[in-house]
């Protein structure tokens, strides 16, 4: 049998044991032994020595996805809306499968709307919300004009609308105004038209402070007869026709001595109509 090492001999003489120490004993001879520098002695102080040190690990939520909260659940739904409106994208681009699968890379815990909710509810109360600014707009403004003109939808159908134009600090801006008349089969009168900007007139007195300055039309059909009759009922409003249908006036005098810049026109209205049709057609053509 081999003798045992001289090792185990240093062991059984106890110098080889683990000696106990008493830290804290010896944590107060350490700082008695140092020299003598400004502790922290108040919680808040404690509180800024800590706060002092590196941060050696960063805070789980920026790793981890979490289900938004119902503030931020309202404020990805606005965002949403508009940026849907102001690209001028179709409602059913948010149940595609591309666009699904972007917002899944991005947000994982973010669950989208489908077509229906997003255009019945989402999409309303953002108008809704609008609306509401447009009135706080207005509510501010020491003057204020009104321009109405009549159009045809791409249903075909005659609409006669309005539109508020006042002055701000960043130039001039239209907002469409809370009216907008279906006039499809309607005896398109100077009467009626008078009516109609009667009715206008005064919903914009209760939402607006300030003056109505002028009401601008163009002169086609029975707008002249409407703003002469609209003269003698508001004389302290201007009513003034519209420049632009007065240069569209001027284009059509020179049509007449220029078939081959006539016949360009229509081109260029004939594609327009085609963009008009399709809001995703409309997209890819701002895209280009």
């Amino acid at each position: 049998m081999a003798s045992r090492l001289d090792v185990w001999e240093h062991f059984e003489r106890g110098e080889g044991k683990y000696k106990k120490t008493n830290h804290r004993v010896a944590s107060r001879r350490a700082s008695s032994a140092a020299p003598d520098t400004e502790q922290p002695t108040s919680g808040k102080d404690q509180l800024k020595a800590r706060l002092k040190r590196p941060a050696t690990q960063g805070s789980l939520m920026g790793f981890v996805d979490r289900p938004p909260t119902t503030s931020e659940k309202s404020q990805f739904e606005r965002l949403l809306a508009n940026a849907f409106l102001d690209c001028n994208m179709s409602f059913r681009s948010v149940e595609n499968e591309s666009f699904v699968e972007l917002i899944k890379f991005l947000r994982p815990s973010v669950k989208l709307p489908n077509r229906i909710t997003f255009s019945q509810r989402i999409v309303k109360d953002r108008i809704f919300e609008a609306v509401s600014e447009i009135d706080a707009v207005f509510s501010r403004q020491p003057t204020v004009t009104l321009a109405f003109d009549s159009f045809k939808n791409v249903f075909k159908n005659k609409l006669l609308g309005f539109v508020a134009v006042i002055r701000t600090e960043n130039g001039t801006e239209n907002h469409i105004f809370g009216k907008l008349e279906n006039i499809t089969g309607v005896s398109y009168t100077g009467d009626y038209v008078v009516e109609q900007v009667e009715s206008a007139l005064a919903i914009m007195r209760t939402k607006s402070n300030g003056t109505i300055q002028a009401v601008t039309c163009d002169s086609d059909g029975a707008k002249p007869k409407a703003r002469t009759d609209l003269r003698k009922l508001h004389p302290e409003t201007i009513s003034l026709s519209c420049s632009a249908h007065q240069i569209n006036l001027i284009f059509q005098e020179v049509f007449k001595f220029l078939p081959k810049f006539s016949a360009i026109c229509k081109c260029a209205l004939s594609i327009i109509s085609w963009f008009s049709v399709s809001n995703q057609l409309l997209g890819r053509l701002f895209k280009l």
